[in-house]
C-alpha cells in the first residue's frame, strides 16, 4: 500500500489511509475504513498545537532534531514528544510495529483525556512500511482455519443481503473474505496502519470498502466507526533539510497565501466500463478540474493525454494532481514556495 503524505498538519493533508473493523472469532466481518482525507473539504474544528502528537525515532539522531524544529517552529508542546525504540529503516515488522502500539495508544489517550482532538505526526526516520504477518500453522490448524473463514464468509453474505433490503443500500463485501490466508497481501503502509490504533482484532489481508463514502451514511453504527478514527500525517522528505524547509515553507505559505498554478494530469481514459478502476479515477481527475475552474480563483491548468506533462513544462507550479511514471521521476515543475 502506498499513499500521499502530508508535510504540515495544517498545510494540504493527503494522506492514504484506511480503517477495518473486524468482530471476534465467530461474528460478522463489519468494515473497514478511510482512504483519502482532504483537510478542508469537509467542516472540522480546527487543530491547535496541543492536539499534535509528534512521533519520532530514537534511533536516529535527525529524525529527533526534525521532531524538535516541529514543535518550536509549530509552538507544539514539548510532552506532546513521542519517542520510539524502532529500527532505523524505512521498514518495520508486523511484530515490532505491534509491539509499540500500546506506547501510542497511551500517548494518544492521555490527549483525549485533556479533551484534545488528537493527530498523529510521523517526522522523518519513521518507517513508513509494515512488513506481511508472519504465522506458522501446522496442516490441521490451516483447515480449522479454512473451515471457519467459509463460515464467515456465508454469513457475511446472507447479513448483507438482509442489510441492503432494510436499509436500502447496496454494500459490498470485502475482497478480503475471498482470502483463506489472513497473511495474504498483509503488508501495509504504517500511516494507514495507525488510524486503527484503538480499533478490536482486524483482518490484516488485502483491502475493505471505505465507510466514509456518502453510501455508508445510514449503516448502523458508522457514526462511531468514523469517530474513533485516529488522524495521521507525515513531516518527510529526502534529506532532514528538506523536512525542516517545508515546515519553513508551509508557514510562509499559511502568512502569504498559496501563490502559482494548479497542475492536474489525467490520461484521457474511457468512462463506458464502471469497473474499470483507471478510468473511473481519471474522470474524477478532470471532475476536480472543472470545480476548480468554477469555484477558486487559482489558475488551473488539465492535461488529458495519455503522457505525462513534459519535463519544465510546468512553471509556477503551487499544486498538482495526477498520474505518475513509476521508478523515474519527470522533472516537469518548478514550484513556488
Amino acid at each position: 500500500m502506498t499513499g500521499f503524505y502530508n508535510h504540515s498538519i495544517f498545510g494540504i493533508m493527503l494522506t492514504w489511509i484506511f480503517y477495518k473493523l473486524y468482530k471476534k472469532l465467530y461474528l460478522v466481518q463489519l468494515f473497514i475504513f478511510l482512504l483519502i482525507t482532504i483537510l478542508g473539504i469537509q467542516s472540522a474544528s480546527a487543530l491547535v498545537p496541543e492536539d499534535i502528537l509528534v512521533v519520532y525515532n530514537q534511533n536516529q539522531s535527525a529524525s529527533f532534531d526534525v521532531a524538535k524544529y516541529y514543535i518550536s517552529k509549530r509552538k507544539v508542546p514539548a510532552g506532546n514528544l513521542l519517542g520510539l525504540n524502532i529500527p532505523d529503516s524505512e521498514y518495520i515488522s508486523c511484530e515490532e510495529f505491534e509491539k509499540h502500539l500500546p506506547i501510542i495508544q497511551k500517548a494518544v489517550s492521555a490527549l483525549k483525556k485533556n479533551n484534545h482532538n488528537p493527530v498523529i505526526l510521523l517526522v522523518y526516520g519513521i518507517p513508513i512500511k509494515i512488513g506481511p504477518l508472519t504465522i506458522k500453522r501446522n496442516n490441521q490448524q490451516k483447515e480449522l482455519i479454512e473451515q471457519k473463514i467459509k463460515e464467515q464468509k456465508y454469513l457475511v453474505a446472507r447479513l448483507t443481503n438482509q442489510l441492503n433490503k432494510l436499509m436500502g443500500i447496496s454494500l459490498i463485501i470485502p475482497d478480503s473474505l475471498n482470502e483463506t490466508d489472513p497473511t495474504d497481501k498483509s503488508s501495509a503502509a504504517l500511516d494507514s496502519e495507525l488510524t486503527l490504533l484503538f480499533a478490536e482484532s482486524y483482518s490484516k489481508a488485502k483491502w475493505l470498502p471505505n465507510p466514509f463514502l456518502k453510501q455508508f451514511d445510514n449503516f448502523l453504527g458508522i457514526d462511531h466507526i468514523r469517530e474513533t478514527t485516529i488522524k495521521v500525517c507525515r513531516l518527510d522528505a529526502s534529506t532532514p533539510q528538506l523536512s525542516k524547509r517545508i515546515v519553513d515553507d508551509a508557514i510562509w505559505t499559511e502568512n502569504n497565501g498559496l501563490k502559482g498554478t494548479f497542475y492536474i494530469d489525467a490520461r484521457g481514459l474511457s468512462t463506458e466500463k464502471k469497473e474499470d478502476a483507471y478510468g473511473q479515477y481519471d474522470e474524477h481527475l478532470r471532475k476536480l478540474y472543472d470545480l476548480i475552474k468554477k469555484k477558486s480563483l487559482i489558475p488551473v491548468v488539465l492535461d488529458n493525454k495519455p503522457a505525462l506533462f513534459p519535463e519544465n513544462s510546468c512553471p509556477d507550479a503551487a499544486l498538482y494532481c495526477g498520474w505518475y511514471s513509476l521508478g523515474k521521476y519527470i522533472d516537469s515543475f518548478k514550484w513556488q514556495r
